[in-house]
């Protein structure tokens, strides 16, 4: 069978080699494996192939772009498209989708981490076993972490082995979807049960280049949904009319009597929205009962997501918001719930990302909040000082700088007084920060638990 499909594709390969499997990661594949490598022609790319390709244990290497000389016979280049035809015959082959597992798929700027928890746990409510997948990893509903992954959405390959290992004792996976992962198809061969859109605004511009094209590419979801109709927030005014020439349905409201029996901040705004569509995703696949089972009071948030903490009257807010959009939402959210409080808020942007929203963060910020510091979030490959400095360009309120983040962190929880709320913004659940290359252990939520204990 194998040989059947690498004949169709010119491919020879030592048939005495035992192939287990696929993976996109050349410098850590193992000898059974079989490795799909994009490259792109650059010097730079070409060196950087090279040199993983001298450490690669990889059975046989697949290479789409142009032909490099002097290779090992194991390494192959095709096309483009052959690429994508070979890898997915051959996902076919190693990963088939025979299981009884069904797919929820979430996009959205912000909030798509909430929403697949959110999902996962009121499907689990009902009796269904449920996982959800995304910048948390792969999660059970109670949101402990099965596998940790390194993207929003994984490869097609890696979304492929988990259907396969868990697709028989699993009832629903719940994906977030994200734009990179609809331009370079990674669900290729899914088909979603139901789909949602969360929110809609500025963020990835260094990959869509316009706001116009990252649109276009997140209305692709509709396309993996069998009757092309997408979830919306009621709160999502403008969403909504930009989607007006596609099938939408828009998530009703919960009922008062649901409202009341909900933690405060499930009462209103953005959270509120999320389980909205949540709630709408889950009846979606499984009718109107679906709330005899629900318990509503035990709803939660996944780590990292408006996560609060108090000491002394002083409440510290851990979340993930890393744009322009997605800062506004938490600060109205902590004026809705503590309205006599002051606000102090720390916050940076990541390298190697899109830098034209920089300047928007800082006036996002400085609409809501009383103190302001400004620090790094992971820098990558930038300087931070370079990207505080872009971040400052504009806008005219007091700030602090400190580019230090666990000092910018302290600075701002030492300085709080009672009735002050610290909103650290950025990072939420990550536990590390990424800087030239090398991710280095470091948790915004350890750092906040340390000062609520020693305070």
């Amino acid at each position: 069978m194998l040989g059947q499909i690498f004949k169709k594709y010119s491919i020879n390969f030592n048939e005495k080699i035992r192939l287990t499997g696929l993976t996109i990661h050349l410098d850590t594949a193992e000898p059974s494996e079989i490795v799909f490598y994009n490259l792109h022609q650059t010097p730079a790319s070409h060196a950087v192939f090279k040199e993983r390709l001298e450490r690669s244990h990889g059975a046989l290497v697949i290479v789409s772009g142009d032909k490099l000389s002097a290779l090992p016979d194991h390494v192959h280049f095709i096309s483009s498209e052959e690429a994508k035809e070979l890898k997915r015959e051959l996902l076919d082959y190693f990963y088939p989708m025979n299981g009884k597992m069904k797919f929820i798929g979430v996009t959205g700027t912000n909030g798509k981490s909430s929403v697949v928890h959110l999902v996962a746990q009121i499907l689990t409510m009902n009796g269904k076993r449920a996982l959800s997948l995304g910048t948390l990893g792969l999660c059970a509903s109670d949101g402990e972490v099965i596998e940790d992954l390194s993207m929003t959405t994984p490869s097609e390959i890696e979304i492929r082995q988990i259907i396969s290992a868990y697709g028989s004792d699993y009832d629903f996976l719940c994906l977030e979807v994200s734009s990179h992962a609809l331009a370079q198809e990674r669900l290729a061969g899914i088909k979603l049960q139901s789909a949602g859109w969360t929110s809609f605004s500025q963020d990835h511009l260094d990959y869509h280049k316009t706001l116009e094209e990252y649109f276009m590419t997140k209305t692709k979801i509709l396309d993996l949904v069998d009757n092309k109709t997408v979830y919306v927030p009621s709160l999502e005014k403008g969403l909504i009319q930009k989607l007006k020439d596609y099938k939408i349905h828009i998530s009703p409201p919960l009922v008062d009597e649901i409202i009341q029996r909900l933690p405060l901040f499930f009462q209103k705004g953005f959270n509120r929205s999320n389980l909205e569509l949540a709630c709408a995703l889950v009846q979606s696949v499984l009718g109107d009962s679906y709330i005899k089972s629900c318990d509503f009071e035990k709803i939660t948030l996944p780590k990292g997501r408006f996560n609060l903490f108090e000491a002394k009257g002083i409440i510290a807010i851990v979340d993930y918001a890393h744009t322009p959009d997605a800062l506004k939402s938490i600060g109205s959210e902590v004026k809705r719930l503590y309205p006599s409080h002051k606000i102090s808020t720390v916050f940076g942007c990541g390298g190697n990302r899109d830098r034209t929203k920089r300047p928007l963060m800082r006036l996002a910020v400085e609409s809501f909040s009383d103190t302001i510091i400004i620090t790094s979030d992971n820098p990558r490959d930038e300087d931070p000082q370079v990207i505080i400095d872009e971040i400052i360009s504009c806008g005219s309120g007091l700030y602090i700088v400190e580019v230090d983040r666990r000092k910018a962190i302290e600075l701002a929880l030492k300085q709080a007084t009672p009735k002050t709320v610290v909103i650290i913004a950025g990072k939420g659940h990550e536990e590390y920060q990424e800087i030239k290359g090398v991710k280095r252990p470091f948790s915004d939520i350890d750092i906040v638990k340390n000062w609520q204990k020693n305070l």
